[in-house]
């Protein structure tokens, strides 16, 4: 392939050709290239091209040194900064005002989306999505063709005003260099314990349920003191357990997990105060599980996965409004128990069944570190979702 060549004198010399262009490595010279990343230096193959005094590509401009300019090639770097006009084009301009222009891309990788801090975000208030690659100007588009308004961008971080006709589902990022649709849903619909029509009711302990600060209705609240290594189950008018027993509830038989552990994650959105000291321990039980609290008191029934925030700075934990908890179906792993009085969890000794997820339960249990201060923790939309 060569370029166009725009000439701009009547000197009647051979015009300059671009044949292709290639990686500096000699290990791998035979490898040509269409496009290249920022920063990457790049060998361009020809003829004619001594007299070259500007590269640009797209509307960045190169920066070139005379010593690696040849008639036959030039040395150059990719310029790092990112085009605001996208021409995938490489343009040559020369000594006497000529021109060569020759199809390059830049490549730059599409959005990339992981997360948001919550996935409920009430219209007007300011969502935070979490990936790479956001470079802007962007666009953010909510299900239902409601477009946000930015409030700030980094390369992996934008905030975002949520519009009013913002619909449950994907979000999508678009920037000039490709857009991408999120597999998480926004106002995600897809919960089985929403605490308004989609119950706990019908188990020996289904929780407390409040409503007062609500996320989108009612919560299960989980709320008292732990003292270290506490396994209380407390559930007059309170406590730390919830048990979601489905056959009791009137669910259909089957399975909350749909399909391969490492395929899937447990979100919910939660809201700490003064966390500290204790786990949320998750444990799931048969659709059909009934009559006993050993779903989550015992390791007989499945490998259970627990998951406490406030250990990663080992200080009490208070969230700023509600967020969304991830927790992969992978990390149900563990048994529970004892070490001189101590909670331990281990690996587990049967493993994850993800034939036995059929009902659930939360649980808080106090750790070594819990000193019997009050803790609460909310929690709403709980779902089992692709990764």
């Amino acid at each position: 392939m060569t370029g166009t060549f725009v000439g701009c004198s009547d000197d009647d010399s051979a015009p300059p050709i671009i044949r292709y262009i290639r990686v500096t490595d000699p290990n791998s010279s035979d490898s040509l290239l269409v496009a290249a990343g920022q920063g990457q230096m790049i060998a361009i193959i020809g003829e004619n091209l001594g007299e070259v005094r500007e590269l640009w590509i797209n509307d960045q401009r190169a920066s070139l040194t005379s010593t690696l300019i040849t008639n036959t090639a030039i040395l150059v770097r990719v310029p790092a900064n990112l085009p605001t006009q996208v021409t995938n084009s490489m343009t040559l301009i020369f000594a006497d005002g000529s021109s060569l222009e020759y199809p390059f891309e830049l490549a730059v990788a599409e959005p990339e989306i992981y997360s948001m801090v919550s996935e409920f975000v009430d219209a007007g208030d300011v969502a935070i999505i979490k990936g790479n690659y956001f470079y802007p100007p962007l666009t953010v588009t909510f299900t239902g063709g409601a477009v946000g308004e930015i409030v700030s961008v980094e390369d992996d971080e934008i905030q975002v005003v949520v519009p009013e006709g913002a619909q449950p589902g994907p979000i999508t990022v678009k920037t000039n260099f490709g857009e991408t649709e999120s597999i998480l849903y926004f106002r995600d619909p897809r919960a089985f314990l929403n605490y308004d029509d989609l119950t706990a009711d019908g188990s020996w302990r289904p929780g407390t349920v409040a409503s007062e600060g609500g996320l989108d209705g009612n919560y299960l609240l989980l709320k008292g003191k732990l003292n270290a290594n506490e396994r209380s189950e407390d559930y007059v008018g309170g406590g730390y357990v919830s048990e979601f027993w489905a056959m009791k509830n009137g669910r259909p038989e089957g399975n909350l997990l749909p399909g391969k552990p490492e395929d899937y994650v447990m979100k919910f959105e939660y809201k700490a105060t003064n966390w500290y000291g204790s786990y949320l321990n998750i444990c799931f039980a048969p659709w059909n599980h009934d009559a006993n609290n050993q779903e989550y008191w015992s390791n007989s029934v499945n490998a259970r996965a627990y998951w406490g925030p406030w250990d990663a700075q080992d200080a009490p934990y208070t969230t700023d409004g509600w967020m969304t908890a991830v927790i992969p179906i992978t990390d149900f792993r563990y048994d529970i128990g004892s070490d001189g009085g101590a909670i331990v969890y281990t690996s587990s000794v049967t493993g994850f069944k993800p034939d036995v997820t059929g009902s659930l339960t939360f649980w808080l249990i106090g750790s070594p570190k819990a000193v019997g201060d009050p803790v609460e923790l909310d929690i709403d939309n709980v779902r089992i979702v692709p990764k």
